[in-house]
């Protein structure tokens, strides 16, 4: 009796502070709160006043973030983007069930079919354009039309892989755990742009084998990120550490992938390039001047490219030199930052990839 009697008042008091809690996750949802702290898997701030993609990230034991299989993330356009006319809208931006941007595909090649495989980063996810209007999707439809056209019967699928905020070191897992099952004929790679050189209290190697170390611990952690409470007591938490994070960003932050494992990243791909049996295409990623004037070490990741085609008789697309050159690179580039392309950028990227890979696809 003693004990049932323990155990009720136990129930009857903790029934208030469930109930205090609720109100108070209520409150914080009603009032627009959303906090997401620096160390969370992806932040995506809404400051180009077109939209934020925080809806379409999932916590990743395996690659720190990913893209939510099946999400959905409203896409607002506007009438004119960098000075030219763009189709205005609001439209429904899916990831399919297999954590990729763009339509729904099957795991097994379809019969007659080349495979394309696009990774890297948000150059290569289409950041602030539609699906269609990305890279990976205009590639796909150049190549088709090309192919058609010369009366060909077989057809290309690209895979869009790319995820904001990638680097080098969670592409290249991103393949392994997840690219490679669909079997590329290709895989392009259009990587370290600018993520890598960002400084962190680990590098991304090290962060993830600290999160694969810890993977139950953490995938608990996600979970609790979710309600509003927990972000509101994380956000106490980090501005009382905000001075002691000033004081470590003066002296040993490092940088997510620095050059060396950048080159270890790149040299892995061309080893699995023979494993898979797919062919490489590694691209020189186009910026603009002013980036190279704040972040001069971004030369180093350049080279590292180059040196590993030479070094393995493959091709290093120089995209970045065909956009240097272009008699209308003003309107290649978005005016909210230093490397993103514009819808006039991506169509370039596309043309470019498509003029080297077409005789390549009609031979495989």
């Amino acid at each position: 009796m003693k004990k049932t009697g323990i155990i009720k008042t136990f129930v009857f008091s903790i029934i208030p502070l469930i109930f205090l809690l609720l109100v108070v996750e209520l409150a914080l949802r009603v009032a627009g709160f959303n906090y997401a702290a620096d160390y969370d898997p992806i932040v995506v701030k809404n400051k180009y006043g077109m939209g934020s993609y925080e809806s379409i990230f999932e916590f990743s034991p395996d690659t720190i973030w990913k893209l939510k299989p099946n999400s959905v993330h409203v896409m607002k356009t506007v009438s004119v983007v960098d000075g030219k006319p763009a189709q205005a809208g609001t439209y429904d931006d899916r990831i399919n069930s297999h954590g990729f941007r763009g339509p729904e595909i099957s795991l097994g090649k379809p019969e007659n079919t080349v495979r394309v495989a696009c990774l890297g980063d948000s150059s290569t996810f289409g950041f602030n354009v539609r699906a269609q209007d990305s890279y990976p999707a205009l590639l796909e439809k150049v190549l088709n039309e090309k192919l058609e056209n010369k009366g060909v019967s077989r057809r290309v699928e690209v895979i869009n892989g790319g995820i904001i905020g990638y680097t080098s070191t969670q592409a290249l897992i991103h393949y392994e755990k997840s690219v490679a099952a669909f079997d590329p004929d290709f895989v392009i790679i259009m990587i370290g742009i600018i993520n890598e050189v960002f400084r962190q209290e680990h590098t991304d190697y090290e962060q993830i084998e600290i999160l694969r170390a810890n993977r139950g611990v953490d995938a608990l952690s996600n979970v609790l990120r979710r309600f509003r409470i927990s972000q509101l007591i994380t956000k106490m938490i980090q501005v009382g550490k905000s001075a002691k994070k000033k004081i470590r960003a003066n002296g040993v932050m490092k940088r997510r992938v620095p050059v060396e494992q950048f080159r270890n990243d790149i040299n892995k791909f061309v080893e699995l390039s023979r494993r898979d049996n797919f062919k490489l295409i590694m691209v020189v990623p186009p910026r603009k001047q002013t980036l190279f004037d704040r972040f001069p070490e971004l030369a180093g990741y350049d080279s590292a490219i180059i040196e590993a085609a030479n070094e393995n008789k493959l091709v290093a697309l120089r995209i970045d030199r065909i956009f240097d050159t272009h008699p209308e690179k003003e309107y290649l580039f978005s005016a909210r930052d230093d490397y993103h392309p514009t819808m006039a950028g991506y169509a370039l990227i596309a043309n470019i990839l498509a003029t080297h890979i077409e005789p390549a696809v009609e031979n495989r």
